[in-house]
């Protein structure tokens, strides 16, 4: 793995989660947060553990002094809605975004205690991140089943499609 991969995995998943918001806002709020017997329950659920993990991944590998604070800021009763879920799912990935890119190809294969987030023992930094890229992966395509059960609109979140997407705008 080097950073250069990584930017364009996490630029990927970050065009893969809008991509999926798309279709979670035009839920009503009842559907929203409709109990599911599948994988964490509602779609709600699934976006607020989604968003937390992002977070907590990113506090595991760039902690920082407010991490209790933060911690209380992102319960899952503080977002009442998706906008405000999403308002706050956006500043973490913009901050994601921040420190994925002071990192050097060397910093990715820095052995980290990974005791922190659960692991019996060392992980190599790359690692972390790409178990968090892969989970986000898998509670989407969770949410689109959801999506689809509830008979709303879904879309496509493959890798072919967002690199698609690119080849399209740099064709106009």
């Amino acid at each position: 793995m080097n950073t250069t991969t990584l930017k364009k995995l996490f630029a990927y998943d970050q065009w893969a989660h809008r991509q999926v918001w798309r279709c979670v806002e035009t839920l009503t709020p009842e559907q929203f947060s409709q109990p599911h017997d599948y994988s964490i329950g509602s779609i709600r659920n699934l976006m607020h553990h989604m968003m937390e993990t992002d977070w907590s991944m990113l506090r595991f590998l760039h902690p920082l002094p407010s991490y209790r604070e933060e911690k209380q800021q992102i319960q899952s009763e503080n977002f009442p809605d998706f906008a405000s879920m999403r308002q706050h799912w956006e500043a973490i990935q913009t901050e994601l975004d921040a420190y994925i890119a002071t990192l050097t190809d060397a910093d990715l294969l820095e052995a980290i205690d990974g005791k922190g987030f659960g692991w019996n023992g060392e992980v190599q930094r790359w690692e972390a991140l790409e178990s968090e890229f892969n989970h986000s992966l898998d509670h989407r395509a969770q949410v689109l089943a959801l999506l689809h059960h509830l008979g709303a609109a879904t879309v496509e979140q493959g890798h072919y499609f967002y690199l698609l997407e690119l080849q399209e705008k740099q064709l106009v």
